[in-house]
């Protein structure tokens, strides 16, 4: 484009030279013909006048075309490091999409498993709460037989009082009986030692059944804080899982700003785009104008 304009220029200004110089020759005239026809020095002023803004024109357009090569030049260079930043970006962004979707179905799995575990354990703990409940009912059982068994115990013993009180009393008057009342204390001494024995290993096997069952709840106990850990771990998960959306989410905004700076990019190279052509038409517009005030110069001289 520099060249063809160059070669325009050289062009328009030989031939304006030509048409210079022939106009001073025909207003110098020759000394046999006379007087020229015509006066031609005003036409030469317009025609050196004209030749000199013609030549200033093009020179502006050679330096205009210049600094657009340049912007596009820049444009071009611009264009192709965002572009590739452009493409860098969507493999990220396809990258953490398929990581983001692989992370969310091993939640979703490791979710589903947890909720079954916690039904289960739900149900365990359900089963553990009614036996707990029908061990204190055993127990409160067992305290009141236990009073039952004191306030007999205490009516023997009151009894055993009596009887000896009365075995005080009627030693002297019952002499031939004494053998029989203690054959009769010993054989209640007997049963309130058996009946004693028995309490015992009775309230000896419950405590034992209450210490296995409070094992029990210390293990049910820890394994709760350990579902409890689990679930805190879930949590995390979560939270880390929308910190990743967060990311994807800038990452969408950065990617629609390199959008935008491409459109406007686009915008600025037709407007570039334009301007050439404007400036190509109002060039040609010249040269048409130009060839028209040559042509009626030459029908004045004929």
């Amino acid at each position: 484009m520099q060249r063809v304009n160059a070669e325009y220029a050289n062009r328009v200004t030989k031939v304006l030279g030509n048409a210079i110089g022939s106009l001073k020759n025909c207003s110098a005239g020759d000394g046999n013909q006379g007087p020229p026809p015509f006066d031609t020095s005003s036409l030469v002023n317009e025609l050196e006048s004209l030749r000199d803004e013609i030549s200033d024109t093009l020179s502006l357009t050679l330096v205009d075309d210049e600094s657009l090569r340049s912007d596009i030049r820049k444009f071009e260079c611009e264009r192709f490091t965002k572009n590739r930043e452009l493409v860098k970006l969507r493999a990220k962004l396809r990258d953490m999409r398929e990581e983001r979707e692989e992370r969310r179905v091993e939640l979703e799995s490791e979710l589903s498993e947890l909720k079954a575990a916690f039904e289960e354990k739900k149900a365990a703990l359900a089963l553990a709460t009614e036996q707990e409940r029908k061990r204190e009912n055993k127990l409160s059982e067992l305290e009141k037989q236990k009073e039952a068994f004191e306030k007999e115990w205490n009516a023997l013993k009151e009894k055993r009082d009596r009887v000896c009180k009365e075995y005080e009393d009627q030693r002297h008057r019952y002499g031939d009986d004494e053998s029989k009342l203690q054959a009769n204390l010993s054989s209640i001494k007997m049963d309130i030692q058996k009946l004693s024995c028995d309490h015992d290993m009775t309230v000896s096997i419950k405590r034992i059944d209450i210490q296995s069952e409070q094992a029990q709840l210390e293990q049910q106990k820890r394994r709760r804080c350990e579902l409890e850990e689990h679930f805190r771990r879930v949590d995390m998960n979560n939270v880390m899982k929308m910190r990743e959306e967060e990311k994807l989410r800038r990452v969408c905004e950065l990617e629609e700003q390199a959008m935008a700076l491409l459109a406007e990019g686009a915008i600025g190279l037709q407007k570039l785009w334009r301007g050439m052509k404007e400036r190509e038409l109002v060039a040609k517009m010249k040269s048409k104008k130009k060839k028209k005030d040559k042509k009626g110069g030459k029908k004045k001289k004929s």
